[in-house]
C-alpha cells in the first residue's frame, strides 16, 4: 500500500515541478516574443473561461469519482464509461449555451479596445470542449484507480507545451498561430491517450452504472459553487482589473501573483501527506494529535513562505525584471505574498473544517470572500489601481482567516494559535506594510 502512494505521490510532484517550469518559462518567452499587452489579453480571457468550464462541468466530475470509487479495489478494468458519456453530453450543451451567453455579451455591452480580442475568444472557445472533455475523463480514471496513469498524461501534455515553447522560440515565430499551436495541440494529444487507454482497460461486459439521482446532481451543484468560488480567489481580481484598466495592467499583476502564489509551496509539498494524518487524529479523537499536525503544517509552510517573501524583498525587481519591464510590479508582489503568507501563518483552518465536516461551510465562507474581493476590487481598483486589487485581495483573506478561526474555536473547540503568535502576525504585517507604503 505505501508503495501505491509512494509512486503517487513522486509522480504527483513531478507533475508538479514541470506544470510550474511550463507556467513560468511560457510566461518569459510570450513577454520575449510579443508584448506585455497580448499577454495580458491571454491572462484576461483565459481566467473569464475559468469560469466558463466550471459552470460548463457543473461538478460532474465530483459525481464521477463519488460514483464509480467503489467499483474496483485495484487498477485492472475502466468500469462506468456510460456515466462520462451521460455527463458529457450535458456538459456540451451547458458550455455551449454558456459561450453563446458570454459571446453575445461581450458584443453587445463588454467589448473594450483590445487589438485581439475575438482572436482569445474564437480560439478558448474552442479549446474548451476539449478541456471539460479532459476533465471528466481524468475523473473517470481516478474513480478506476488510474490515478497514475492521469498524472502522466498531464505530464505529457506539459512536456509538449514545453517543446513547443522551446521550439518556437528558437524559431522566433511571433504570429498568433503560436498560441493556437501551444493551447490545442496538448489537448488534443491527452485526449487521444486517454481514448486509447480507455479503449485497452474498458470493462467488456454488459455492466452499467446507473444515471444519476437528484441527490448526487445536487452534490455536483454543490461543489461547483465550491471550485468556482475557490478559484474566485485567485482569478476574479484578474478579471476585474481587465474590465477597469489596460491589458497592460493585466500582466503586470498576473505576473505579480504567479509569483506570490509560489509563497504557497510548503503546503502544497505537505497536501498529500497532511490530510489523511489529519483525518486519522480526527477519527481517534485526539486533540493533541490534531493540534500537533495541524501545527507542524502551519509552521513548516509559514517558514517556507517567509524565506520566499524575504527573497522578493531582496530581489523582487530582479526577478520580476526577468520577465519583462515588470519591475514596476515590486509593490504588487509583496502585498500578495503577504496576504497568502498571512494564509499560511493561521494555518490549514479550510481543510481542517473540510475533515470536521463542515465541507458546506466552507463553501459558504468562500463564497463570503469572493463576495468582499469582488466588492472591494469595484471600490478600491478606480482609485488606487492595481494596488486597489491588491487590497482587496489581502483584505478578503484576512477575512477569510478571521471567520475560519471563530468558527473552529466555537464549533470545535479547538484553540490552535496562541495570543504570542497571532500579535507577532500583526506586528510582522504592519512592518511591511510601512514599508509598501513607502515605495
Amino acid at each position: 500500500m505505501y508503495t501505491k502512494y509512494k509512486k503517487i505521490i513522486g509522480w504527483s510532484l513531478v507533475n508538479q515541478a514541470i506544470t510550474k517550469l511550463v507556467g513560468f518559462l511560457s510566461v518569459l518567452i510570450i513577454n520575449q516574443l510579443f508584448s506585455k499587452e497580448l499577454y495580458g489579453e491571454m491572462v484576461f480571457f483565459s481566467s473569464i473561461f475559468t469560469y466558463i468550464l466550471i459552470i460548463a462541468t457543473l461538478g460532474f466530475d465530483k459525481t464521477i469519482v463519488f460514483k464509480l470509487s467503489h467499483y474496483s479495489e485495484a487498477k485492472v478494468n475502466l468500469f462506468g464509461k456510460n456515466l462520462v458519456i451521460f455527463f458529457q453530453k450535458y456538459s456540451f450543451l451547458i458550455l455551449a449555451i454558456v459561450e453563446f451567453v458570454f459571446i453575445s455579451a461581450w458584443y453587445l455591452f463588454f467589448q473594450k479596445d483590445l487589438s485581439n480580442e475575438w482572436f482569445w475568444i474564437f480560439l478558448l472557445s474552442i479549446n474548451a470542449f476539449p478541456t471539460v472533455t479532459i476533465t471528466l475523463y481524468t475523473a473517470y480514471f481516478q474513480a478506476n484507480k488510474f490515478a497514475d496513469t492521469t498524472i502522466k498524461i498531464n505530464i505529457t501534455r506539459q512536456v509538449t507545451k514545453l517543446l513547443i515553447l522551446v521550439s518556437l522560440f528558437y524559431l522566433k515565430i511571433d504570429s498568433l498561430v503560436y498560441f493556437a499551436i501551444y493551447i490545442l495541440l496538448p489537448t488534443t494529444i491527452s485526449i487521444v491517450q486517454f481514448i486509447v487507454i480507455d479503449k485497452r482497460s474498458s470493462e467488456t461486459g454488459e455492466h452499467k452504472t446507473g444515471k444519476p439521482t437528484n441527490e448526487e446532481i445536487y452534490y455536483s451543484i454543490k461543489m461547483m459553487f465550491t471550485k468556482f468560488a475557490h478559484q474566485g480567489v485567485e482569478k476574479i481580481d484578474l478579471i476585474v482589473v481587465g474590465a477597469f484598466l489596460s491589458a497592460s495592467f493585466v500582466a503586470e499583476y498576473a505576473i505579480a501573483a504567479k509569483l506570490a502564489l509560489l509563497i504557497l509551496i510548503g503546503n502544497n509539498l505537505l497536501g498529500p501527506l497532511f490530510s489523511p494524518r489529519l483525518k486519522f487524529a480526527i477519527n481517534n479523537k485526539s486533540d493533541s494529535e490534531v493540534s500537533k499536525e495541524y501545527n507542524y503544517n502551519k509552521y513548516f509552510s509559514t517558514g517556507v513562505g517567509f524565506l520566499l517573501l524575504l527573497l522578493f524583498f531582496a530581489f523582487g525587481k530582479f526577478i520580476l525584471s526577468i520577465f519583462g519591464d515588470y519591475e514596476q510590479s515590486y509593490g504588487l508582489l509583496i502585498l500578495l505574498g503577504l496576504a497568502f503568507l498571512n494564509k499560511l501563518a493561521i494555518g490549514p483552518g479550510g481543510r481542517l473544517l473540510a475533515l470536521l465536516g463542515y465541507a458546506n461551510f466552507t463553501m459558504i465562507i468562500n463564497i463570503i470572500c469572493l463576495f468582499f474581493m469582488v466588492t472591494l476590487n469595484l471600490i478600491l481598483i478606480p482609485s488606487f489601481g492595481l494596488m486597489g486589487a491588491a487590497f482587496g485581495t489581502y483584505f478578503s483573506l484576512l477575512i477569510l482567516n478571521a471567520i475560519i478561526l471563530i468558527f473552529i474555536k466555537i464549533k470545535a473547540s479547538y484553540s490552535l494559535n496562541s495570543s504570542k503568535w497571532l500579535a507577532l502576525i500583526i506586528v510582522f504585517n504592519l512592518i511591511i506594510f510601512a514599508g509598501v507604503l513607502n515605495l
